[in-house]
Protein backbone atom coordinates (compact mmCIF):
# COMPACT_ATOMS: atom_id res chain seq x y z
CA UNK A 1 0.00 0.00 0.00
CA UNK A 2 1.44 3.31 -1.11
CA UNK A 3 -0.27 5.19 1.73
CA UNK A 4 2.07 3.57 4.24
CA UNK A 5 5.11 5.15 2.58
CA UNK A 6 4.00 8.75 3.11
CA UNK A 7 5.06 9.05 6.78
CA UNK A 8 8.40 7.45 5.90
CA UNK A 9 8.98 9.95 3.11
CA UNK A 10 8.07 12.79 5.47
CA UNK A 11 10.62 11.50 7.99
CA UNK A 12 13.25 11.21 5.25
CA UNK A 13 12.61 14.86 4.37
CA UNK A 14 12.99 15.78 8.05
CA UNK A 15 16.36 14.02 8.10
CA UNK A 16 17.62 15.62 4.88
CA UNK A 17 16.17 19.15 5.26
CA UNK A 18 18.86 20.46 7.65
CA UNK A 19 21.48 19.71 4.99
CA UNK A 20 19.50 21.45 2.25
CA UNK A 21 18.23 24.50 4.13
CA UNK A 22 20.26 26.97 6.20
CA UNK A 23 19.58 26.53 9.95
CA UNK A 24 18.11 30.01 10.51
CA UNK A 25 15.86 29.63 7.47
CA UNK A 26 14.80 26.15 8.63
CA UNK A 27 13.69 27.55 11.99
CA UNK A 28 11.74 30.31 10.25
CA UNK A 29 10.10 27.85 7.86
CA UNK A 30 8.90 25.62 10.71
CA UNK A 31 7.74 28.27 13.18
CA UNK A 32 6.40 31.24 11.22
CA UNK A 33 2.70 31.59 10.44
CA UNK A 34 2.09 33.50 7.23
CA UNK A 35 -1.69 33.80 7.34
CA UNK A 36 -2.20 30.91 4.92
CA UNK A 37 -2.43 28.04 7.38
CA UNK A 38 0.22 26.11 9.22
CA UNK A 39 3.87 26.15 8.11
CA UNK A 40 4.18 23.34 5.55
CA UNK A 41 7.57 22.21 6.77
CA UNK A 42 6.34 21.94 10.36
CA UNK A 43 3.46 19.76 9.19
CA UNK A 44 5.81 17.55 7.15
CA UNK A 45 8.16 17.12 10.13
CA UNK A 46 5.20 16.33 12.40
CA UNK A 47 3.82 13.82 9.90
CA UNK A 48 7.14 11.98 9.83
CA UNK A 49 7.61 11.67 13.60
CA UNK A 50 6.54 8.20 14.69
CA UNK A 51 6.40 7.08 11.06
CA UNK A 52 6.52 3.34 11.74
CA UNK A 53 3.46 3.28 14.00
CA UNK A 54 1.69 5.81 11.77
CA UNK A 55 2.23 3.66 8.69
CA UNK A 56 0.97 0.57 10.50
CA UNK A 57 -2.19 2.35 11.64
CA UNK A 58 -2.86 3.87 8.22
CA UNK A 59 -2.44 0.53 6.46
CA UNK A 60 -4.61 -1.24 9.04
CA UNK A 61 -7.28 1.41 8.47
CA UNK A 62 -7.15 0.98 4.69
CA UNK A 63 -7.31 -2.82 4.99
CA UNK A 64 -10.33 -2.56 7.30
CA UNK A 65 -12.01 -0.21 4.80
CA UNK A 66 -11.33 -2.61 1.91
CA UNK A 67 -12.82 -5.42 3.98
CA UNK A 68 -15.86 -3.19 4.58
CA UNK A 69 -15.24 -3.12 8.33
CA UNK A 70 -15.72 0.58 8.77
CA UNK A 71 -16.14 0.46 12.55
CA UNK A 72 -12.80 -1.32 12.84
CA UNK A 73 -11.23 1.31 10.59
CA UNK A 74 -12.80 3.98 12.76
CA UNK A 75 -11.28 2.36 15.85
CA UNK A 76 -7.81 2.42 14.28
CA UNK A 77 -8.24 6.13 13.57
CA UNK A 78 -9.32 6.80 17.15
CA UNK A 79 -6.20 5.00 18.37
CA UNK A 80 -4.15 7.21 16.05
CA UNK A 81 -5.88 10.30 17.47
CA UNK A 82 -5.01 9.23 21.00
CA UNK A 83 -1.40 8.49 20.12
CA UNK A 84 -1.03 11.81 18.33
CA UNK A 85 -2.22 13.69 21.42
CA UNK A 86 0.82 12.47 23.35
CA UNK A 87 3.36 12.55 20.52
CA UNK A 88 3.73 8.81 20.09
CA UNK A 89 2.89 9.53 16.45
CA UNK A 90 3.03 12.95 14.83
CA UNK A 91 5.10 14.41 17.66
CA UNK A 92 5.28 18.19 17.47
CA UNK A 93 8.55 18.08 19.42
CA UNK A 94 11.32 18.76 16.86
CA UNK A 95 13.25 15.77 18.23
CA UNK A 96 10.18 13.53 18.06
CA UNK A 97 9.75 13.25 21.82
CA UNK A 98 6.57 12.47 23.71
CA UNK A 99 4.73 15.01 25.89
CA UNK A 100 1.51 15.74 27.71
CA UNK A 101 -0.92 17.66 25.49
CA UNK A 102 -1.80 20.22 28.17
CA UNK A 103 1.86 21.25 28.44
CA UNK A 104 2.05 22.47 24.84
CA UNK A 105 1.65 26.13 23.93
CA UNK A 106 1.49 28.09 20.69
CA UNK A 107 2.02 26.53 17.28
CA UNK A 108 2.86 23.02 18.55
CA UNK A 109 -0.46 22.91 20.41
CA UNK A 110 -2.35 24.01 17.28
CA UNK A 111 -0.64 21.39 15.12
CA UNK A 112 -1.25 18.64 17.71
CA UNK A 113 -4.97 19.45 17.95
CA UNK A 114 -5.33 19.60 14.17
CA UNK A 115 -3.80 16.15 13.72
CA UNK A 116 -5.88 14.62 16.53
CA UNK A 117 -9.02 16.40 15.33
CA UNK A 118 -8.54 15.19 11.78
CA UNK A 119 -8.29 11.60 12.99
CA UNK A 120 -11.42 11.99 15.13
CA UNK A 121 -13.35 13.61 12.27
CA UNK A 122 -12.42 10.84 9.85
CA UNK A 123 -13.23 8.18 12.46
CA UNK A 124 -16.65 9.78 12.94
CA UNK A 125 -17.26 9.86 9.21
CA UNK A 126 -16.38 6.17 8.86
CA UNK A 127 -18.59 5.31 11.83
CA UNK A 128 -21.49 7.13 10.18
CA UNK A 129 -20.83 5.39 6.87
CA UNK A 130 -20.92 2.03 8.67
CA UNK A 131 -24.59 2.68 9.48
CA UNK A 132 -25.55 2.46 5.82
CA UNK A 133 -27.40 -0.62 4.64
CA UNK A 134 -25.16 -2.80 2.56
CA UNK A 135 -26.34 -4.17 -0.76
CA UNK A 136 -25.80 -7.87 -1.19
Amino acid sequence: MVLGFLPSVAYLLAIKAPGWIAPEQLVAMTTTLDGHGLPELAVIFTLGNGFIITAMLWIATVVAMIDQRLLRASAFLLVAAGLSLFGLIHSVDPRGGIYLPWQLVGLPKIIMWQFAGAYVALAGLLALLSLQKQER
